[in-house]
């Protein structure tokens, strides 16, 4: 997959393949969306500062300078040499009311979405709205080059960059810039006879059928405008404790829900064996650089089955999950690349109609200046902790104003953080699939297993950390 970097046009740093992350969208026919994130930030804002931070991540993210020159037919991305300063929107609203305000944000939003093209930098869309003492900054840009982690690091870096600023301090150093071709290489370098020992392991594990789950009623299609949301917020028993330093011999309580989740889908289809999808992080890669702070797609789907004999301790089948859940970043690169590479194995989500993903612990934003606002929509959750509030909206080319008329890949999909001591689980759905009772009952069943297996792990001397 390498490319002659020699003899490239004046204004091309270089060139990159894209990853089996990005070539997903494809391979799953889905569309490439935009992602846009809103964040308030509780110091005033100079332009000039603003402007000054947005070019210093410039340089070091050499990802937010791509373009998609076939758009979403590309095969390459090209990073441009550092191109101008990024275009922004700022104005200072202060003079509008409250409601007015809010009831224009969304069409402001829309606004910065319908700029986006992969073809032509910038791709990503920023504005920063002022009233008073706070400023809203909104983010707008394709998941091609981005994902939840790359946001959440951005915005602590741009935070961080712009106090320095203003304080007329040197930004802390990043030292090297990014390299998202670093991430390509280690896959195309990854030797073939481990990859071939995962292609078996995989092959050997799968279900010959795929994971159903029995409808409600069929109202019309499994599509994002039906999607709903049925939150399950379960408080953490006394015995699970947060994680500091070294776990020892603790199980991470990602186990437990995924034992939940196996017991409950098992009650739920009949069935003794059970595949689900784990959404990874994608970052925890044995790579020399940290990815948690590159900007950069890594976020995959890979399957995982799982059954229990009746008679396995507590003990034994948390055990279970917590091996086929290890090296997950590492396990869903390699299956999507080995997918890419034609070895014979299925899409993720032709396994199964459940995925899950993890956020872990909800980090609190205010202790950098800036919060991002409690979730109102998919992947945000309410809670005193800041969360991400996301939005979505198709750029690809059956382009409709919002993204809501796609396709779901999953008839259900969980997704889930830890804040104020408590495990929030958004269930997704579509209500054109399944009723709202039907879903509440589905959550009340993980909320009590879940205890169950808290209780049970807690007299088997199990240390559980998160």
């Amino acid at each position: 997959m390498s490319i002659d970097q020699r003899h490239l046009p004046a204004q091309i740093e270089s060139i990159i393949p894209l990853s089996p992350a990005q070539k997903w969208w494809n391979w799953a026919r889905q569309p490439i969306l935009n992602v846009e994130v809103h964040g308030v930030l509780h110091f005033p804002v100079s332009k000039e500062l603003f402007g000054r931070t947005w070019e210093i991540l410039l340089e070091r993210h050499p990802l937010l300078r791509a373009v998609f020159p076939q758009r979403e037919q590309s095969e390459h991305m090209q990073i441009l040499k550092l191109p101008g300063p990024l275009p922004f929107i700022m104005e200072d609203r202060t003079e509008e009311s409250e409601e007015a305000f809010w009831d224009s944000l969304k069409d402001r939003t829309a606004a910065l979405h319908r700029k986006v093209d992969l073809t032509r930098w910038p791709l990503i869309q920023v504005a920063m709205y002022t009233r008073g003492s706070e400023s809203h900054l909104l983010l707008a840009l394709p998941t091609l080059i981005g994902d939840i982690l790359m946001v959440k690091a951005l915005s602590r870096e741009f935070t961080v960059i712009y106090r320095a600023l203003q304080l007329g301090m040197n930004p802390p150093a990043a030292g090297a810039p990014d390299d998202y071709g670093d991430y390509i290489r280690f896959l195309d370098n990854f030797p073939r006879e481990k990859l071939n020992t995962y292609v078996n392991k995989w092959t050997d594990e799968r279900s010959p059928v795929r994971l159903e789950l029995p409808y409600d009623h069929r109202q019309g299609g499994n599509t994002l405008e039906t999607e709903r949301m049925q939150l399950l917020a379960w408080p953490l028993p006394a015995a699970i404790v947060q994680q500091e330093g070294r776990t020892g011999a603790a199980i991470a309580i990602y186990s437990y829900i995924w034992l939940a989740l196996v017991r409950v889908l098992g009650e739920w289809t009949g069935r003794e064996d059970i595949t689900v999808c784990e959404r990874t992080i994608g970052r925890n890669l044995p790579l020399d650089r940290n990815l948690f702070k590159s900007a950069g797609f890594y976020a995959v789907d890979y399957p995982v089955r799982l059954s229990f004999e009746p008679d396995m301790s507590i003990r034994d089948q948390l055990e279970t999950v917590s091996r086929h859940l290890e090296d997950g970043s590492l396990q869903g690169a390699l299956y999507n690349y080995a997918y890419g590479l034609g070895l014979n194995l299925p899409l993720p989500h032709e396994q199964t109609s459940v995925r899950i993903d993890f956020f872990g612990r909800a980090d609190s934003f205010r202790a950098t200046g800036v919060e991002l606002i409690d979730g109102r929509a998919r992947f945000g959750f309410n809670g005193s902790e800041p969360t991400l509030n996301y939005g979505f909206e198709n750029v690809g080319p059956y382009y409709t104003k919002f993204s809501r008329k796609g396709d779901r890949l999953y008839e259900l999909d969980l997704s889930g953080l830890i804040a104020n001591g408590e495990l929030l689980l958004g269930i997704y759905y579509s209500d054109s699939l399944f009723r709202l009772r039907t879903i509440q009952k589905f959550a009340d069943s993980l909320g009590a297993e879940l205890t169950r297996i808290a209780e049970d792990a807690a007299r088997a001397g199990i240390r559980c950390v998160y």
